[in-house]
């Protein structure tokens, strides 16, 4: 039987996609509303709601800790 262990940098990627919730938490509070072009304005939030879902975190935590993503990232990782 192959146990996969999740490696350190696996953990630390699935712990940086969580921290962006409570980051996104904060900055929509305490910066607020940022403009997002066209007259437009958006919570500060979402950029890092943008930052998790681009960058990668979810499906390279999955990956790093030995699972098998089957939903391409927004980068095409």
């Amino acid at each position: 039987m192959i146990v996969n262990v999740p490696t350190p940098a696996g953990i630390a990627t699935l712990v940086a996609y969580i921290a962006t919730i409570p980051a996104a938490n904060l900055a929509a509070t305490h910066i607020g509303a940022l403009p997002v072009g066209f007259g437009y304005e958006a919570p500060a939030g979402v950029y890092m709601v943008g930052l998790a879902l681009a960058s990668g975190f979810h499906l390279g935590s999955v990956r790093i800790m030995g699972g098998n993503a089957k939903v391409p990232s927004a980068l095409g990782r």
